[in-house]
């Protein structure tokens, strides 16, 4: 499922021309306990650029890493964060100024441990606190896994940190959730999930499975769902026309 993920958005980022960084958590050649070590391109981590020229190389490329990877080991997301974020800060000004931000996705099945085992959130919860203090970044955490001590934990993360934190389930998970949660306006669909566990700064896409769209939130969700083009005219905002438009768009 991590690969699957992983590959998905690395099709997409290369179509749009999103440049993409996947950081790879334990590739079973870096030493954690040496602080300082620099994260190696083609074994920690992959480049999926289209502006490099070769992106179709650099595709086939994260295929064959993800492909040979064997799960094992410890989970010590905290520690990659930390090396994240020091490769990132040097940039961060630079962005800034451009008004660009870095969208950060963990995609995880499991819980997070320290170097020497043993789970630690609370190293988590501080990186993620650091992260938020010093950078200009949107947060994702993809989860893969039907483990449901993981999603309470991280749902404790999310509690805990003072930042734009977005918890993503698998996709048919996360169309249950957002049937319970009542909004029953829209079917989920691939392209939603892709959407929202890619990181998605529109904050109606966050809230569709913790609790019922307001009229006004719901009208935008669709909009954005069906109008066809960037330059066709907003629908009427009386429901009857609005919804005899959104028909006429599907």
């Amino acid at each position: 499922e991590i690969k699957d993920m992983a590959m998905n958005h690395a099709r997409w980022n290369l179509e749009f021309g999103v440049p993409a960084e996947f950081v790879i958590l334990n590739s079973g050649t870096t030493s954690w306990n040496q602080v300082g070590n620099d994260m190696e391109e083609g074994i920690d981590y992959f480049m999926v650029d289209a502006a490099s020229g070769n992106g179709k190389e650099q595709l086939q490329k994260l295929e064959k890493s993800l492909g040979a990877i064997k799960p094992k080991g410890l989970t010590p997301i905290a520690e990659r964060l930390r090396r994240i974020r020091e490769q990132l800060q040097p940039k961060c000004r630079d962005l800034l100024a451009h008004g660009q931000t870095v969208v950060l996705v963990i995609v995880t099945d499991g819980l997070p441990t320290g170097p020497s085992g043993g789970i630690d959130h609370r190293q988590l919860v501080e990186e993620l606190r650091t992260i938020g203090n010093e950078l200009s970044v949107h947060v994702v955490v993809r989860l893969c896994t039907d483990d449901d001590s993981v999603a309470e934990l991280y749902n404790r993360v999310d509690a805990e940190v003072e930042l734009q934190l977005d918890i993503v389930d698998d996709m048919r998970a996360e169309a249950h959730e957002c049937a319970r949660a009542g909004n029953y306006f829209l079917a989920y669909s691939p392209e939603l999930q892709l959407v929202r566990e890619g990181g998605t700064f529109c904050k109606e896409l966050d809230l569709l499975d913790e609790r019922p769209l307001e009229p006004l939130e719901a009208a935008l969700v669709s909009q954005m769902l069906v109008r066809v083009g960037l330059d066709a005219p907003p629908f009427p905002m009386e429901p009857i026309p609005f919804c005899n438009a959104v028909r006429e768009a599907l």
